[in-house]
């Protein structure tokens, strides 16, 4: 799942007008967030502050019970005498301060929450457009090394000839690797920032 959002950000970051990215983005951004376990540990917090909130507030509810007894009249005449009773407990400061603690702590769950939202925002953010940026950079590689195959390929059969030196040829075939060097030092790059997205959305 995590490789397949990844080709996804990069589809959409070259392929994509401003506004569609900003769209897509968010679709894939909210796909991370499902499939990230830091983020599921504190939507998990949430619900169980919620839960602990929600018990605390229920204590407090006034409980009523019933009753019903059948009873006779001097004259012998049947009837059900009900009872309805409202039990309630009293605030107090102690009450109090346990509502707000579990206000507060819900506060600082949601927060948290946040937080790890943003840093892996800004992570996936900032790499992707790294990433797109060396994508650049090794298209007009490739592009170069074509370039310099095809110019070697001339200088080699002129030196076939007889026409120039193999101190030319020699040249033309550093280039070559200069550049072929290059296209892997941007596809470690690239590499080491997908496996650095990975890492961040587990």
């Amino acid at each position: 799942m995590k490789c397949t959002i990844i080709i996804s950000l990069l589809f959409v970051a070259m392929k994509c007008s401003a506004s569609e990215y900003e769209e897509d983005y968010s679709v894939y951004l909210s796909d991370v967030f499902r499939n990230v376990e830091s983020i599921k540990s504190k939507q998990a917090s949430i619900n169980a502050e919620k839960l602990n909130k929600l018990n605390a507030q229920l204590f407090f509810v006034p409980k009523v019970s019933l009753s019903a007894l059948p009873k006779k009249t001097q004259s012998n005449n049947k009837y059900t005498e009900t009872k309805i009773t409202l039990s309630s407990l009293l605030f107090d400061d102690t009450i109090l301060s346990k509502i707000k603690s579990n206000d507060y702590k819900l506060l600082s769950a949601v927060l948290d929450l946040e937080k790890e939202k943003e840093r892996i925002t800004a992570v996936v953010m900032s790499d992707q457009v790294s990433i797109s940026l060396y994508e650049q950079l090794r298209s007009h590689a490739l592009e170069l090394k074509r370039q310099s195959e095809a110019l070697y390929e001339k200088i080699a059969v002129k030196y076939n000839f007889g026409i120039i030196k193999e101190s030319d040829v020699q040249l033309a075939m550093l280039l070559v690797q200069k550049i072929n060097n290059e296209i892997d030092n941007l596809d470690r790059e690239i590499e080491k920032l997908k496996l650095n997205i990975e890492s961040n959305t587990l």
